[in-house]
């Protein structure tokens, strides 16, 4: 919420970046921050994540969601957002593809 305020359309092209050196020895490091599309896509995320677990009666569900769907779900939407902020084409690969991993497991565990 606060990169949300603090964004400033004519400035920087990444809005609050942050930086850690990942795998040295190949140039690899962490690096998210956020641009406009970006910015859009994860308020996205953390305004309809909570609104559509908060609900399942009405999805056609014929019982609530258990503690451990809910916590596939969360690390789903953390992923997402790591997807939208990574700044890095490393870590977005990898962020990608652990977000299809869970998106399978969760799939698979709510089917169960």
């Amino acid at each position: 919420m606060i990169t949300l305020f603090d964004y400033q359309p004519g400035g920087a092209r990444s809005s609050s970046p942050v930086r850690w050196d990942w795998i040295p020895s190949f140039g690899v490091h962490i690096s998210f921050g956020m641009d406009g599309i970006a910015l859009v896509m994860v308020a996205m995320i953390a305004f309809l994540v909570p609104v559509v677990s908060a609900r399942p009666g009405r999805s056609g569900c014929r019982r609530p969601f258990g503690g451990r769907v809910l916590a596939l779900i969360l690390t789903l939407e953390a992923l997402m957002v790591g997807v939208f902020a990574s700044t890095d084409a490393f870590l977005f690969y990898v962020m990608f593809e652990l977000m299809l991993i869970r998106c399978t497991s969760s799939s698979v565990a709510t089917a169960a």
